[in-house]
């Protein structure tokens, strides 16, 4: 890849990669109620899916969702119906007085893998990477690996960004009150996030 391609690269995947949606999100939210070391299996779990799928989207799963688009509202729905999901256990631990009741468990590997899975946002990010990126002119295989480490590299630092941001930002304020705030401002923006999705 030359540098002017990889300079385009990056003008186009980091506005994806770095934008608010559903994995940065929860990275933040988990950084910022549990703290940063808390938020790494999460992490590890959305990126293992990350790089999984790049390499299957380049060596041809982008062609099949690409012949059956209705794959994406099924994965849309999903995806959606998740988060809501998260977004409760947000709202309930912030309107929970007694500590016992508070949900305490950090969203850790398999959140992240599943809601991973479940973020159309990431195809799409994908699809658009290969379709731009890759050149006929030469051998696929090195190309669909360098991109997808590349995404990797991406994303993985942009989730540390997040989840750090979101400790350092928000993670110091441990007040019930502040506690409460978190979850509030989290649940909400997890279902603007989860209405995004479904409507857009």
């Amino acid at each position: 890849m030359t540098i002017e391609k990889f300079i385009l690269w990056i003008t186009v995947m980091a506005p994806v990669v770095y934008s608010a949606g559903p994995n940065n999100l929860m990275c933040a939210s988990i950084g910022a109620r549990f703290g940063f070391r808390k938020s790494i299996p999460f992490i590890i779990g959305v990126n293992s899916n990350i790089f999984l799928y790049s390499l299957l989207t380049g060596f041809g799963l982008g062609k099949i969702l690409e012949s059956y688009p209705g794959i994406f509202s099924y994965i849309k729905y999903a995806g959606s119906i998740y988060i809501l999901y998260l977004a409760y256990r947000f709202f309930r631990s912030s309107g929970s007085e007694n500590a016992e009741e508070k949900d305490t468990r950090t969203p850790g590997f398999w959140s992240g893998i599943i809601l991973n899975s479940l973020n159309p946002k990431g195809f799409t990010a994908l699809l658009i990477m290969y379709s731009q990126f890759l050149d006929e002119k030469y051998p696929i295989y090195s190309q669909v690996f360098l991109l997808a480490i590349m995404v990797l590299i991406m994303s993985v630092s942009s989730h540390l960004l997040w989840s750090s941001g979101g400790y350092w930002i928000l993670g110091r304020l441990t007040s019930t009150r502040a506690n409460k705030i978190q979850g509030i401002l989290f649940g909400s923006m997890l279902v603007v996030v989860a209405a995004w999705l479904l409507f857009n």
